[in-house]
């Protein structure tokens, strides 16, 4: 029988020593660790943004749609057979365009996180014309034309463009706004 390694007999000899994230028994039956509680808070603080992105489209007048359609006329007009918002016949007279996705006719706002969730970006695709105005309209009506500040306390831009991708990113999850200030503006 060969003798033990080193490092089998220093694993076995090492004292025990306590693990950081400690547990604790809960009523359940689990252990809940202090991992498990910061996962928590931030999936708590991630609905909240949700929810108040949701909210700030509901409660912003400017977000209203400009066209005003008799409610006996809505549904023929505005809304397909399977449900879906349909864009205006006479697209707006704007410098720049969002085309919708080609399969549900729904306009092309997707809300992503990064950095392990700790990163919230909308991404605007299917671009085309004056970004720049594209950009400069955005950030008016979200009021955001002052920045963020990060949490190092850096002034960073709310909304900017990729250039190479023709995409609008805006920190945050703001899809709601976003699609109710497009769809008000006739996208």
């Amino acid at each position: 029988m060969r003798p033990p390694s080193t490092a089998l007999l220093g694993a076995i000899l090492r004292p025990v020593t306590k693990c950081r994230a400690q547990t604790r028994a809960s009523s359940n039956g689990y252990n809940v660790t202090l991992l498990d509680k910061l996962h928590r808070k931030q999936k708590e603080a991630m609905r909240q943004e949700r929810l108040a992105s949701v909210q700030r489209a509901r409660s912003n007048p400017d977000f209203a749609s400009k066209t005003s359609v008799p409610t006996g006329l809505a549904s023929s007009s505005s809304e397909a057979p399977d449900g879906t918002m349909q864009p205006p016949a006479s697209p707006p007279n704007l410098p720049y365009t969002i085309t919708r996705t080609r399969p549900g006719r729904q306009l092309p706002v997707y809300s992503l996180s990064k950095g392990g969730g700790t990163k919230h970006i909308t991404r605007l695709r299917k671009l085309s014309g004056n970004l720049s105005a594209l950009k400069a309209d955005l950030t008016k009506a979200l009021g955001l034309e002052g920045g963020l500040t990060n949490q190092r306390g850096e002034h960073v831009e709310g909304v900017s463009v990729n250039w190479h991708t023709k995409h609008i990113i805006v920190r945050g999850w703001r899809a709601p706004e976003i699609k109710a200030w497009a769809e008000s503006r006739g996208f």
